[in-house]
């Protein structure tokens, strides 16, 4: 059966079980009949700040936003207003809003996410193989599954 719709540049989408995939403009519906919004898009002019306080506000209260794109996509305070607020269950950002300088020194955003209790906070880590990254995705699921259905999370870095 299928479960999940698809938002991407062009509209389509090569993956098995969607009910449906569309362009961007297709990005309202795809909040209103989602919980779980997984952003991975490049970082362009027309992406940045795709997701601001309207989008997080059709996601709704039981929505969970999960970035593994760059954090700019989705809009800084937008995000920790809505996480804050409980606009949004919670968020997992395995990307940031700026990265240390040459010096090793800096902090990954100006929001204080790391004194929210509704964010999971991971270091974008691009070294990757297959195996690595089906046992990455079947963790994102285990912990998408487990808060969905109020369960303790696996691999909680508290900050």
């Amino acid at each position: 059966m299928p479960q999940g719709q698809a938002v991407t540049g062009s509209g389509r989408a090569d993956a098995e079980g969607l009910n449906w995939a569309g362009d961007t403009a297709q990005l309202p519906r795809l909040l209103d009949e989602s919980d779980v919004l997984v952003v991975s898009a490049p970082l362009t002019d027309a992406t940045h700040g795709l997701i601001g306080a309207a989008e997080l506000k059709r996601l709704g209260r039981d929505g969970v936003l999960v970035n593994v794109a760059r954090g700019p996509l989705v809009q800084e305070q937008a995000l920790y207003d809505a996480l804050r607020d409980r606009t949004i269950r919670g968020a997992a950002l395995d990307v940031w809003y700026s990265y240390p300088g040459p010096d090793g020194v800096g902090k990954p955003a100006d929001a204080p996410f790391g004194e929210l209790d509704n964010v999971l906070l991971t270091p974008h880590v691009s070294g990757i193989t297959r195996q690595t990254f089906l046992g990455r995705v079947q963790d994102i699921a285990a912990n998408i599954t487990a808060l969905a259905a109020g369960n303790e999370l696996r691999n909680v870095v508290r900050l």
